[in-house]
């Protein structure tokens, strides 16, 4: 989900927008134009409320000849009635995965492997931890508490 908060610091009234992103290493996506989910745009010195944009990941849109780089960002262009202004907009990684409140909407860990496989073996990479932090006591404990603090303990 991408939240838009626009502030109009002209005279004239702004209107025909929309929002691409740019091709990604994960494929993450605008779902539709925006006229369809009903962003609206602020009035002559005026800021709208924060909106929502649905986003998906999408094949379409996966860069797979660029491994993803840390911190991983996307490229979003907004197209108006003034100019095409571009971003970079930095997401996290747990924002990736689509931790969600509602497991309805939460990306599947297969979904998720699915798209990681995408970028092959020779761009991805495993690391083994044969000695963990010292502070962990009791292993299984202390990775259960720490996943469950940052947002992955409930993942799917």
């Amino acid at each position: 989900m991408l939240e838009l908060e626009f502030r109009n610091e002209t005279a004239g009234s702004l209107g025909d927008f929309n929002v691409m992103i740019n091709k990604n290493a994960f494929g993450i996506g605008v779902d539709a134009p925006v006229s369809k989910h009903g962003i609206t745009y602020p009035g002559s010195f005026e800021t709208s409320a924060i909106q929502h944009l649905p986003l998906v990941i999408s094949k379409a849109n996966a860069d797979t000849k660029n491994p993803p780089k840390s911190p991983f960002e996307i490229q979003i262009a907004l197209n108006s009635s003034i100019d095409v202004f571009y971003f970079n907009v930095q997401v996290n990684l747990h924002n990736l995965v689509n931790y969600s409140l509602d497991p309805e909407t939460r990306l599947s860990k297969e979904d998720f492997r699915k798209f990681w496989d995408m970028l092959g073996p020779e761009k991805t990479h495993q690391l083994t931890i044969t000695d963990p932090y010292p502070g962990f006591k009791n292993y299984q404990s202390d990775l259960d508490s720490f996943l469950t603090v940052n947002g992955f303990k409930n993942m799917g």
